[in-house]
């Protein structure tokens, strides 16, 4: 589905990668601000803050990494990735062989 939205809709492709910037979370103002200054350079059919959580919400139920919540022994909450689902999603990446996934462990 993926390759779809980066053939047909780069504008979408292009938002989807600015929201997913590693360590950084867009607030929807700050996303219609990214949207309004693209329009300003002319790119034009910018899909929605609506349609950019439907395509996320999508995204992440066909090729997310699971989530866990715990809570810690002082009363924190804390998340950590599923690790299970990390070491699938490298190991169906097809550069990946069993000798680098060893490697990696």
């Amino acid at each position: 589905m993926y390759p779809i939205l980066l053939t047909q809709l780069p504008q979408t492709c292009i938002l989807d990668v600015l929201r997913h910037l590693p360590r950084s979370l867009f607030s929807d103002a700050q996303m219609d601000i990214i949207r309004w200054g693209m329009e300003m350079f002319g790119v034009n059919n910018l899909p929605s803050s609506a349609v950019m959580k439907e395509i996320d919400e999508m995204l992440q139920l066909s090729c997310g990494i699971d989530t866990i919540r715990y809570k810690g022994p002082f009363g924190h909450t804390y998340y950590v990735n599923h690790l299970g689902s990390i070491i699938a999603q490298v190991y169906c990446l097809s550069s990946t062989s069993k000798t680098k996934l060893t490697a990696m462990l």
